[in-house]
């Protein structure tokens, strides 16, 4: 099954390309080309209503997949939130660009979608803890 490298946005009333090139197929896209091959059909002979159906039924699983990772997504921040929660007051090695930090966790906080440690003026990301003592 050969893969779409990109999609953009083509405005025929310009005759050119507008917005940039998305890296992933989304439900927005889907309904673009989904309503671009519904109004440029032949309407001799129109769309088969099995392929029509299971387009639909394609891009409502899309969306279910996408909310299952978000939520997902959510519940591994959530968890990682929680184990850093239960490193303070220990003594936690970790690397910060490829500088070893040693030394007690005070504080837990959300940076940029990330857990961070506050081990003492530095913040070390949950992720690159790799002993706890």
């Amino acid at each position: 099954m050969a893969s779409i490298s990109s999609v953009t946005n083509y405005d025929p009333s310009l005759g050119r390309t507008g917005g940039t090139a998305k890296k992933d197929l989304d439900s927005d896209t889907f309904l673009q080309l989904l309503v671009a091959q519904l109004r440029y059909q032949d309407p001799m002979s129109g769309m088969d209503q099995q392929a029509f159906m299971q387009q639909l039924s394609t891009m409502s699983s899309m969306q279910q997949q996408q909310s299952i990772n978000a939520n997902l997504s959510d519940m591994v921040k959530q968890n990682q939130v929680t184990q850093a929660t239960g490193m303070i007051g220990r003594t936690v090695k970790g690397t910060v660009d490829d500088k070893e930090i040693e030394g007690k966790v005070t504080a837990v906080t959300i940076s940029s979608d990330k857990v961070m440690l506050k081990v003492g003026t530095d913040s070390v990301p949950y992720s690159s803890v790799y002993e706890v003592t």
